[in-house]
């Protein structure tokens, strides 16, 4: 899973959450930058509505490997200091909230570079996949 928040965490009252900057190209046209925005929009509202899965015997929980943005999301430099981009709300979580889920759904947490819009950024990938590499 990578760097995805637990959907259904207690917010505490004394954080201000906003959505994150758009981290589209500057070159990006407007109609695409649009898209991006509505498909952001859309996503945050399936969230919302989203039912957790109840596994029962003989089902059995799948093991997840939680890849975790070791950064913030950059905020603007006018941006309120109690003011934190909703992916980053549980930044300060192991887990990133998902403990309330389930004790053994995650089975491990791997700090990964860069935040949540550019963890894969070239200059953070090939680290990344060294990383995740099993060794032999």
């Amino acid at each position: 899973m990578i760097d995805s928040i637990y959907p259904h965490s207690e917010i505490p009252s004394s954080i201000s959450l906003v959505e994150a900057p758009s981290f589209v190209a500057p070159s990006t046209s407007p109609q695409v930058r649009d898209r991006v925005q509505k498909c952001m929009e859309q996503a945050y509202a399936m969230i919302q509505t989203w039912e957790l899965p109840v596994w029962s015997p003989p089902v059995t929980v799948p093991l997840v490997i939680l890849l975790r943005a070791q950064q913030a999301v950059p905020m603007p430099a006018n941006t309120p200091a109690d003011t934190v981009a909703r992916i980053d709300v549980l930044r300060n979580d192991a887990q990133l909230g998902w403990g309330a889920y389930s004790t053994d759904f995650i089975k491990s947490v791997e700090e990964i570079q860069g935040h949540h819009f550019n963890c894969f950024d070239s200059e953070y990938v090939r680290l990344l996949f060294r990383n995740l590499r099993p060794t032999r």
